[in-house]
């Protein structure tokens, strides 16, 4: 078992962009019912495909022994009138490596980076509902429940419904 403390994270550059599309797709292949986009969509990819993703939203890994095992990302708002908020996206933790703070450490990051940010005033989230591990870690940062999107997105015939969460960076002084 590898110690939470061998942990390094960074945000990652267009040189990770290999690095990235293994984790992204091995992220998509084992859990399905957290992402939005699919594995096929995605397997068929070519390497600048994933160097673009991390130019367009700022993606941190979690690197253990020099190996990616986690990722999350931070999706500004494009237009004018959103730039005011910034989308938790793209979370992973190699299952192997699971409940040992990496996700955190990844979030405080991502939190950290967004609130660097001036123009980012709230910070949003899905979590497929039924994770909860996943939904407390994020209460516990400060991020409230403001709804479900039901029946948000379907594998098969199996539908997924996504819990919204948001966090007021403005009021938030974690």
């Amino acid at each position: 078992m590898v110690q939470a403390q061998t942990v390094h994270i960074r945000l990652l550059t267009r040189d990770d962009a290999a690095a990235y599309q293994a984790v992204r797709l091995r992220a998509l292949q084992e859990s399905p019912d957290a992402f939005t986009v699919s594995y096929s969509e995605e397997v068929d990819q070519p390497l600048t495909h994933f160097a673009a993703m991390l130019e367009i939203a700022p993606t941190f890994g979690a690197f253990v022994g020099g190996k990616l095992v986690g990722l999350i990302g931070v999706s500004i708002g494009r237009w004018l009138k959103l730039r005011h908020r910034a989308t938790i996206i793209r979370v992973y933790v190699a299952p192997e490596l699971r409940g040992q703070g990496i996700a955190r450490r990844l979030l405080d990051a991502a939190l950290a980076y967004a609130r660097q940010q001036p123009q980012i005033e709230i910070l949003d989230l899905e979590v497929t509902v039924g994770n909860e591990v996943a939904r407390r870690m994020y209460a516990e940062a400060g991020f409230v429940s403001y709804g479900v999107n039901r029946r948000a997105f379907k594998i098969d015939d199996q539908y997924y419904d996504v819990e919204m969460m948001a966090l007021d960076l403005k009021r938030d002084s974690r």
